[in-house]
């Protein structure tokens, strides 16, 4: 990675001595690498919703399940403890030491508040509109599939979900969704491997975004990631970041338009650590890039809000990984 900057100096009226009035970057990229060397992020996680490493000479106890109730599937290590529940099929609660990684699990999420362009594209056939008659923004989740199985000293569960859209146009032009297979694999050091499959039925449009969504804790304050930043970046809107090592208050990595809409993304991102301010919380990375973002309020929030005052504090941080 190699980094060309150009300052304005001495200082002026508009700018201080050393302002950087434009930069440029060329990227190497090393085949098969995707995890920067060095030390740890400033505030390193306690757990891993992917990746991360055990100590050389660690050994952690094994992992055990068992069912407190019919409903309820729980499986527990050293310091973590997950639980399923085997009715929705949802990751219900992960804690560590007793303390919540996840406020609620990830789920399959198509859906983003609509930006001004997918409002107004077309005024009387706007992608807004299209995705709403498709029911794109309320998902409805069914279990189909609940299984769990030892793969080494690892417990894996896989689960299958039809997620179909709830929506008029489902009585006209008949079901449409994702059919998914979420495979979670629990390892004795904490680690949680997520693989998610997901194949499409019926009529649909094209997507407004395809990911996750989870919720995390609202002691969560920060995130910390190498990636694109340290402002907002999505596929289309690169020009203005750079490629490195950022951390940012939650609060911080909002962009308050005048009118809300989807916002804050962070686009190639390699990882990202999101804890409390004494750096409890998640770790994801994944096999190649992704984009996050986090709020304290809900993409719900957001498509309702007509004014950045409508915009609630909740007590939980949202999550999307696309």
């Amino acid at each position: 990675l190699e980094a060309l900057e150009a300052g304005a100096m001495p200082a002026s009226p508009w700018a201080a001595a050393g302002h950087e009035l434009a930069f440029d970057q060329a990227i190497f990229r090393l085949k098969g690498a995707i995890l920067p060397t060095g030390p740890a992020p400033t505030a390193p996680a306690t757990s891993a919703m992917h990746g991360g490493t055990v100590p050389s000479g660690t050994d952690y106890c094994p992992l055990a399940s068992h069912t407190p109730d019919q409903r309820t599937l729980e499986i527990r290590g050293e310091r973590d403890c997950w639980r399923f529940d085997r009715v929705t099929g949802s990751l219900s609660a992960w804690t560590r030491d007793g303390l919540p990684v996840l406020a609620t699990g990830p789920r399959l999420n198509l859906w983003r508040a609509p930006i001004d362009n997918d409002r107004h594209f077309d005024p009387t056939n706007g992608f807004a509109k299209l995705w709403r008659e498709a029911g794109l923004d309320h998902l409805t989740q069914r279990l189909i599939g609940f299984d769990m199985k030892n793969e080494g000293d690892s417990l894996v569960v896989t689960i299958g979900i039809s997620a179909g859209a709830a929506c008029h146009a489902t009585v006209e032009g008949g079901p449409r969704g994702y059919t998914c297979v979420w495979r979670y694999a629990m390892h004795p050091d904490g680690r949680l491997d997520l693989e998610l499959q997901a194949e499409p039925f019926g009529p649909l449009p094209h997507l407004p975004r395809q990911g996750l969504v989870l919720d995390l804790p609202g002691t969560t304050a920060r995130a910390d990631w190498y990636g694109y930043g340290p402002g907002e970046s999505y596929r289309d809107s690169m020009g203005g970041v750079r490629l490195g090592r950022f951390g940012l208050k939650i609060e911080d990595l909002a962009t308050d338009y005048v009118y809300p809409q989807e916002n804050g993304n962070r686009q190639d991102t390699r990882w990202v650590a999101l804890g409390d301010i004494q750096g409890r919380g998640l770790f994801v990375a994944a096999d190649s890039p992704f984009g996050f973002g986090a709020h304290r309020y809900s993409l719900d929030d957001l498509d309702r809000a007509r004014h950045t005052v409508d915009l609630p504090r909740r007590d939980t941080v949202q999550l999307t990984l696309d």
